[in-house]
């Protein structure tokens, strides 16, 4: 209605996650009616923006398939002046730290099975590992962590400010990133993937195989990618960079 209303003025459509293809749409529990009208109006704005971007370039390809045409692809990224103040102390502790909502679809079970393992066989590090959790964490991820006999070795900071989860990242030894298991998952790229940019900590990244994130990890050297049942790769992982930590 702005676009016809002021015609001089071009019309950018900007896709922070994707309309019907996003990953809980189907559970919305909307009328035939309405699931109609939702895909009414995406196909308008296809057709009468007169240009249309979107965050990654697996998403891109999902919004050509269903119309759009000639999508952009803007990542988000970090400002470097925002971290100019932080001043970094390493955890006493070898922390591995996850911030953000870790839901009933981030429920990292193989994790969880090779930290439970490393503290059984490996002294050091029952002595040394914590598992810092900040944000909402989903009733399932805290059953599976007491099933894994974990819960003495996390460090649940619940909500807190940005600056303080900010400072919390940079503070730690490995940074975690959770992929939700879901359909369209491969072309998420949180916001918060730069934000561990930005600290240059390791990232263990757990999600699909040939994600876009996957492809920022490794292209900026910055950690390394597993599927959520990858187990063995994953424990050889931790251990190398426990190794490298341990004696700090």
């Amino acid at each position: 209605l702005l676009k016809k209303k002021f015609k001089g003025i071009k019309w950018h459509a900007d896709f922070q996650d994707p309309w019907s293809q996003v990953h809980y749409f189907s559970q919305l529990h909307l009328t035939k009616w309405a699931v109609k009208k939702h895909y009414q109006m995406e196909q308008e704005v296809f057709k009468y923006a007169d240009s249309i971007s979107i965050v990654s370039k697996t998403w891109k390809r999902d919004l050509e398939k269903i119309g759009a045409s000639d999508v952009q692809v803007l990542e988000w990224g970090f400002d470097p002046e925002d971290y100019d103040d932080i001043k970094v102390k390493l955890d006493a502790k070898f922390t591995i730290t996850h911030s953000g909502i870790m839901g009933y679809d981030r429920n990292p079970t193989q994790l969880f099975k090779v930290l439970d393992e490393l503290i059984q066989e490996n002294e050091g590090f029952k002595n040394h590992f914590s598992l810092k959790i900040i944000g909402e964490i989903d009733s399932s991820v805290l059953e599976n962590i007491k099933r894994f006999n974990l819960t003495k070795y996390c460090d649940f900071r619940g909500f807190v400010t940005r600056d303080i989860a900010i400072q919390e990242t940079f503070n730690s030894h490995v940074l975690l990133l959770l992929l939700n298991q879901q359909v369209n998952a491969a072309g998420r790229i949180p916001g918060k993937l730069f934000e561990y940019l930005a600290s240059r900590r390791p990232i263990i990244l757990i999600g699909p195989k040939n994600s876009d994130s996957e492809n920022i990890v490794h292209n900026t050297h910055s950690g390394q990618s597993f599927v959520y049942d990858n187990q063995i790769e994953l424990k050889n992982y931790i251990t190398k960079l426990y190794d490298s930590y341990v004696f700090l």
